[in-house]
């Protein structure tokens, strides 16, 4: 999305300076009730019989409702109705929209409900939860600080001071929130607000939630003292004010400071934490397929249900060879203009619910086009290659939607980096390592207009019948070092002999060659 933050903090745009070093060297149970496999921290759940998952409700409390009804969840008078169902929310229930609070108190109560069912209701935390938590305040509607606001009080700041006190340790959301885990895993399957990155799997899952719960209170522990001690204002973003502690401490570091520091600083909260972490639902296959595949192993799953990130259809949609089903559909139509869905899982059957009926699970779809017979032959022979390796980088041929990498900095829209490890920059070098493409620049990098993917034109001078590479070595995803090596003169005959010559073919296998044999692999 276009102006997605895929991080907790803003970046600046790249110089085209910076893009040239960047692309050069960057590129560079029980009957009835299932049984957990930890019973003291709730996070792993076996023989469960049936789960629905919606995420990102962002205060649409009438949508949620509607879709909760349709998947027999909820009956008329919005008590449970879903036996041993297995609930579970990925996160973001608060901020934006005006109803949050509803739909709080609808799920704490569900809890109970389910409970006494033989289900279960799970709450995950979502970023937007701990930034409620912490006092990071930027999404807080009008509407959901008027729902705090005590009879009467009209003025400016109504609410403010009461939904304060609501999300305070001790509060009523806020001692509940606490309580509620970063991740479960339910048969095969984890749930996750944002995503895995590797970081997940240097932690088991139960390390993970015990680690990110007592962060969050030490963090508003410290935060409280330090409040107390006269050493914070009143109403400060907490992480906020911890990580500038780290980079410009204060005269004077008490316990308070120094615990809010390191707190603030902890990993799982950050970037690559569970929280926050896009890579899983924005990182190129070809990067983030593999890495994925491991972290899964590492802890145990199949596959991951993640929110955090619209998809671009609005539908519920799969990638990463099913390694992920990303469901946040955009509940509240009101500023996503999506469509409120649930993923039901069955006898391992995948289904999704909306409020009017059923649906699939759709697969993300490259967005290349095929090549077009008036297109010059470099650029035609691009289309080709591009489609065989599986890259989906080279122009569409649209230029309604191309926005090129000068046009992107002229407007200073950001476009964050949402991979783990090196960026879909890597892919762009070693596609024109493999062409011989003598030169990539600012007119020819760029982007679909609308989502920002990476998108190339400019191949006329490419394809040439020399072996010399000159684009810098870079790492090379194992993913893609393995297509490289599945390239056979007969396989490019066929999807380029209609445009190159044998003698360009056999020169683009020679690039091919020293790529695999001298590029570092991407870790």
């Amino acid at each position: 999305m276009r102006h997605m933050a895929s991080s907790r903090h803003d970046r600046r745009a790249a110089t085209p300076q910076q893009l040239c070093r960047l692309l050069l060297g960057l590129c560079c149970v029980l009957p009835l009730v299932a049984q957990t496999a930890d019973t003291g921290t709730g996070t792993r759940f076996t023989d469960v019989e049936r789960v629905v998952a919606f995420g990102d409700v962002h205060g649409a409390y009438g949508e949620l409702v509607d879709v909760l009804r349709a998947a027999k969840i909820l009956d008329a008078d919005l008590h449970w109705s879903g036996g041993v169902t297995h609930l579970v929310s990925l996160g973001d229930l608060l901020d934006r929209g005006p109803d949050s609070r509803q739909v709080l108190d609808l799920l704490m109560r569900l809890q109970e409900e389910a409970g006494q069912a033989g289900g279960r209701v799970h709450v995950i935390l979502g970023n937007h939860e701990v930034m409620n938590l912490t006092g990071d305040l930027r999404y807080v509607s009008a509407g959901e600080f008027a729902a705090f606001a005590k009879p009467g009080d009209t003025s400016e700041s109504a609410g403010h001071a009461e939904h304060r006190r609501a999300f305070a340790p001790t509060g009523h959301y806020g001692e509940w929130l606490l309580r509620q885990p970063a991740m479960i895993l339910i048969n095969d399957t984890a749930f996750v607000h944002g995503g895995l990155s590797t970081l997940a799997g240097t932690l088991t899952p139960e390390a993970m939630n015990a680690r990110v719960q007592a962060t969050l209170r030490d963090l508003l522990s410290a935060g409280a003292a330090a409040h107390n001690d006269g050493l914070l204002a009143d109403g400060q973003d907490l992480i906020d004010a911890g990580l500038r502690l780290t980079k410009e401490p204060a005269p004077v570091m008490s316990p308070a400071l120094t615990t809010l520091a390191h707190a603030a600083s902890e990993s799982l909260l950050g970037d690559m934490g569970p929280l926050w972490y896009r890579g899983n639902a924005l990182c190129h296959p070809l990067i983030e397929g593999t890495r994925l595949a491991r972290t899964l192993a590492s802890i145990g799953a199949r596959r991951v249900v993640i929110g955090h990130t619209p998809t671009r259809t609005r539908r519920v949609t799969s990638r990463l060879d099913d390694q992920v089903i990303a469901l946040d559909t955009g509940m509240l139509a009101a500023v996503y203009r999506g469509i409120p869905s649930v993923l039901r899982i069955e006898d391992d059957v995948l289904q999704v619910v909306t409020a009017t009926g059923t649906d699939r699970v759709y697969a993300e779809q490259s967005t290349a086009a095929p090549a077009n017979a008036a297109a010059p032959p470099g650029e035609r022979a691009a289309r080709q290659l591009d489609k065989l390796l599986g890259l989906d980088i080279v122009d569409t041929g649209q230029d309604s939607e191309w926005l090129s990498e000068g046009q992107r900095q002229t407007l200073g829209l950001r476009r964050d980096n949402t991979c783990e490890a090196g960026s879909d920059y890597l892919l762009v070098s070693v596609f024109d390592a493999l062409i011989g493409n003598p030169a990539r620049t600012v007119d020819t990098l760029g982007y679909d207009r609308v989502t920002l993917k990476l998108r190339l034109k400019g191949h006329e001078r490419a394809f040439g019948r020399g072996r010399v590479i000159r684009t810098a070595a870079v790492a090379v995803p194992p993913a893609l070092r393995q297509r490289l090596r599945a390239l056979t003169p007969a396989t490019l005959d066929a999807a380029l002999g209609s445009v190159l010559d044998k003698r360009a073919v056999r020169a683009l296998l020679q690039r091919r060659d020293i790529i695999v044999a001298d590029w570092p692999e991407l870790d």
